[in-house]
């Protein structure tokens, strides 16, 4: 059982900013790995992330945000190595999301797990909330998931 590390969740929001989206491309790094957001439209932008660590390496985030993508590419694997899952949950919205040749829509309700090993793309054509779940590899092998 994930025991938490911090009490309190690491808050991070764009709402308001006059660098909303570039704000939000380094918070998205902060708070998962090295991930490649791009903007979506011309729309002011707005995301907040919630993040939960836990002591084991694990954690939890809520994140509500505008229209965007967000790759995980070669290049950001080779700069910052992840050896860990992500269990996305769809709450409102939806996505697409693609990894490994296979193309997958997530309307709200349904989720997602992605390699952060290997690169992935997600796209969310308007608002969006989700759920994340950050699960070191460790952890899994100790399930007995490969």
């Amino acid at each position: 059982m994930a025991q938490a590390h911090e009490t309190m969740p690491r808050i991070w929001s764009a709402a308001g900013r006059d660098d909303a989206f570039d704000y939000w491309r380094e918070v998205v790094c902060q708070a998962f790995t090295r991930l490649s957001p791009e903007r979506l439209g011309d729309e002011p932008f707005a995301g907040e992330i919630r993040l939960t660590r836990f002591a084991d390496g694990a954690s939890t985030s809520r994140i509500a945000a505008s229209a965007q993508t967000v790759a995980r590419r070669r290049a950001d694997i080779a700069e910052r190595p992840c050896d860990a899952a992500f269990v996305n949950i769809q709450l409102s919205g939806g996505s697409v999301v693609r990894q490994r040749g296979i193309e997958t829509r997530l309307p709200a309700g349904s989720l997602a797990l992605l390699d952060a090993r290997d690169p992935f793309e997600m796209r969310f054509d308007g608002p969006f909330r989700q759920l994340c779940l950050h699960v070191p590899m460790a952890m899994l092998a100790t399930l007995g998931f490969d």
